[in-house]
Formats: structure tokens, sequence, C-alpha cells
């Protein structure tokens, strides 16, 4: 709670994964990286597969996603903020 009001950002996307990984087999396995972004390269499902960044492209990624995500906040509050 004491982020609520915080914008979000690169740490404190890390700082939730670390906090979601507290006390599982992850947090102590050095090939998840906890606390730091990806090492390895993983997909997500094994029908309809879906690519994920590669580990090299992660940060640029999460960067070009937070930035996007501020754009779309900042429209929102703009445009909907007299609407509730």
């Amino acid at each position: 709670m004491d982020t609520l009001n915080d914008d979000l950002s690169k740490e404190m996307i890390i700082n939730m994964n670390k906090i979601l990984k507290r006390n599982t087999t992850d947090e102590e396995n050095p090939r998840y990286n906890v606390g730091g972004f990806k090492i390895i390269p993983n997909k997500i499902g094994l029908i309809n597969v879906i690519d994920t960044s590669a580990p090299e492209d992660v940060e640029k990624d999460i960067g070009n996603l937070l930035l996007e995500y501020k754009n779309k906040e900042c429209y929102y509050r703009r445009y909907y903020r007299f609407s509730l």
C-alpha cells in the first residue's frame, strides 16, 4: 500500500515479482533470477504458444510497455476524470 500513489516503474515491477516469488522454489534457483530480468528464454503455453521477450530485450520491452501504459493512463485521466 505504500506505493499506491507512485508511478508504475521497472523497479516496482521487479519488487512485485520478488514478493510473488518469496518462499517459492524459484526464489533460490539462479535460473529464475528473482529480483532481476530473466536470463533464460521462455514461451507460454503448449498448444497456442506465445513468444515472450528475449532475455536481452526484456528491459527495453518493459520500458516500452511502461511508456504505453503512461500514455494511456494520461489519456484516461484527461478525458474520463469527470465521468464518474
